[in-house]
């Protein structure tokens, strides 16, 4: 029995995957520490809430336009610089889910990089 398990046990070591850490670009949002965090205990109730959280958050047409027509009356040097970060983030935080997949070739991992493309 012993050599059994010590059999599944190697197997098990053998399959066993290193997942990548998020760089500091990623930036300290609900997905870097989902993330962070992520490991064969994961729960994936906290996944399917992230993901709902991600997709629930979109701006309407009217806000956007809204925000559009303080930016244009603003100075924008700020804002771009507040949005070119962002961008850097959630770039940094694709390409990792991207490498992350790529490690696990795990769909679920797929699902969460489209909600920031």
């Amino acid at each position: 029995m012993r050599r059994r398990i010590d059999t599944k046990l190697h197997e098990n070591a053998a399959r066993a995957r290193q997942i990548p850490r998020a760089t500091e670009n990623a930036g300290e949002t609900d997905v870097a520490r989902f993330l962070a965090g992520l490991n064969a205990s994961s729960s994936m109730d906290k996944l399917d809430a992230l993901l709902a959280k991600l997709e629930g958050s979109g701006m309407s047409i009217g806000a956007v336009e809204a925000e559009e027509s303080a930016l244009r009356r603003s100075d924008t040097r700020q804002a771009r610089r507040e949005l070119e970060r962002t961008a850097q983030r959630l770039h940094a935080l694709s390409d990792h889910l991207e490498l992350v997949d790529s490690v696990l070739g795990c769909c679920r991992t797929t699902r969460v990089a489209f909600c920031f493309v």
